[in-house]
């Protein structure tokens, strides 16, 4: 465990920071966060009357994709798929059907600019976390539901992130007295009687309304589920150069007042107001999962495309404080189509698609496909190890156009298995991928996985870099599909059962 910091050294330190020029120091409250409906008691991650196939999340797995239950489908990062028919198929690649194009599926320069414009006027300009990478860290208290629901938040918070950006995830729990030991900007003036949180880090605690309202204000306050807050100090030279030296924050939810899928909404809304992000007008922007109050939500609303254009032009377009001049300037180019490639196939009469949309430098992969009541891990099967077999298809950073073939061969004596991904080839940005054999060879050609199965999902256990997040389709397994995101690479993949059949 860290040892505490002395607050002797935290006002010398403070001291220094301030007496370096002219400090500002910012505060973000969550103010009036969205209420719990009633009724929300599903688990997340378990779709009503089925088997709870995808397993409780790890801090491990804050990397990875979110997937969730959306009435009878299952999908990995949702919200990216085109709409069905919106592409041209271009072509077979063995039983996959390959599709290619180009769709209008972005929020758009100019509403981008207009909410983030609003946003830079109310709070004097853009704020978000400079030169530090942000982590989570969850308080002790939190049972393992808990956790999971946090790791569900960062998930869909990182698949809209810049990959340099996204927020990573502390796998030991703050000891209570310590956490309590720790502030934000709840001292006005330095030295004062709390630590500040350490920089770049990111408390989440569960804990009643009453603990971090007050008794009075929870009061009168029934329908406030969350709150969030953080702080970010400027460093100003005598040039005029500034940075932010400091940026931390606390997350505050109440676990009775937030329940099932209203929870993650709580947790990923205080996250973003953690990362600088400020209350949405209900009215201009209705859509975004920052406006003040809202009522039931649905988990494939969490981020609306809006919010996910939000997130990468701020950290990935826009200089700190950005004013609204440098805002239209930066993004006046910002586009709104994205370039996708699709790969579909039947699976024993089970539609499974999987894809990856390239827009504005991001490549976000997704999968879908019809959900199975039965857990895969917990099956007895008549062979010691089941095979599938399909192909992979992607984008590598610079746009070029990746496929290959694509086997996943499971033990099931251990629950692990192995996913190769094989002759893989490319083919210049703006081209679909062509015939098998047509390309040009990508890298070595080839990637290898350890995966390790956790009910009807598998993750990486070693091998090659990257994240996979994998999931199982169909009533009996017969297909699977999942997406692979590397610096140079990023991809999803899906295949079909070739050996071996579910018991008893």
């Amino acid at each position: 465990m860290r040892e505490p910091i002395t607050l002797a050294v935290i006002a010398v330190f403070l001291a220094v920071l301030f007496g370096s020029g002219a400090g500002m120091r910012i505060r973000e409250a969550g103010g009036e966060p969205p209420p719990a409906p009633a009724g929300s008691t599903v688990p997340l991650g378990v779709r009503p009357g089925s088997v709870s196939a995808l397993p409780l999340q790890r801090p491990s797995d804050a990397l990875n994709a979110p997937t969730i239950h959306l009435g009878e489908s299952l999908h990995v990062n949702p919200g990216v798929a085109p709409a069905p028919g919106s592409l041209d198929v271009v072509g077979a690649h063995g039983n996959v059907r390959v599709a290619y194009g180009r769709v209008a599926d972005g929020a758009g320069a100019r509403r981008l600019i207009e909410y983030l414009t609003a946003e830079a006027e109310e709070t004097s300009g853009i704020r978000k976390p400079h030169r530090v990478r942000m982590t989570v860290r969850v308080v002790e208290g939190a049972t393992s539901g808990m956790v999971d629901q946090t790791v569900r938040a960062v998930q869909w918070i990182n698949a809209a992130l810049p990959r340099e950006h996204r927020l990573g995830f502390e796998d030991a729990l703050v000891p209570r007295e310590v956490a309590e030991g720790f502030g934000t900007f709840k001292c006005e003036d330095v030295p004062c009687d709390r630590l500040p949180v350490p920089n770049g880090e990111i408390f989440v605690r569960f804990a009643p309304a009453e603990a971090w309202l007050g008794a009075a204000r929870a009061a009168r306050t029934p329908h406030v589920s969350g709150q969030g807050e953080f702080d970010g100090w400027i460093l100003r030279r005598g040039t005029g150069e500034h940075r932010r030296s400091h940026w931390a924050g606390q997350v505050w939810v109440d676990p009775v007042r937030a329940t099932g899928e209203s929870r993650l909404h709580v947790l990923v809304h205080e996250m973003l107001h953690v990362l600088g992000r400020h209350h949405a007008d209900p009215e201009r922007f209705p859509e975004s999962v920052m406006r003040p109050v809202y009522g039931p939500v649905s988990p494939g609303e969490i981020l609306d495309p809006l919010d996910r254009e939000v997130l990468l032009a701020v950290h990935g377009k826009l200089a700190p404080d950005a004013m609204p001049d440098d805002i239209a300037r930066a993004l006046e180019s910002w586009e709104d189509t994205s370039t996708h490639v699709l790969g579909e196939f039947d699976a024993a009469g089970a539609m499974v698609a999987f894809g990856v949309g390239l827009r504005n430098g991001l490549a976000r992969p997704w999968a879908r496909g019809p959900a199975s009541s039965a857990n895969l891990a917990k099956e007895l099967f008549l062979s010691e190890s089941v095979t599938w077999s399909g192909r992979v298809l992607g984008f590598t950073r610079d746009g070029r156009t990746v496929a290959g073939a694509a086997e996943l061969t499971i033990r099931f004596d251990t629950r692990a298995g192995t996913l190769r991904l094989t002759a893989l080839e490319s083919w210049p940005g703006g081209r679909p991928p062509g015939a098998v054999g047509s390309g040009t060879r990508w890298g070595e050609g080839g990637l290898v996985y350890d995966v390790v199965l956790r009910g009807n999902s598998f993750v990486r256990a070693g091998g090659d870099a990257g994240q996979v997040t994998a999931v199982f389709f169909g009533g009996s397994h017969e297909g699977v599909a999942g997406v692979i995101e590397r610096d140079d690479l990023t991809a999803s993949f899906g295949a079909e059962r070739r050996g071996g059949s579910a018991g008893p």
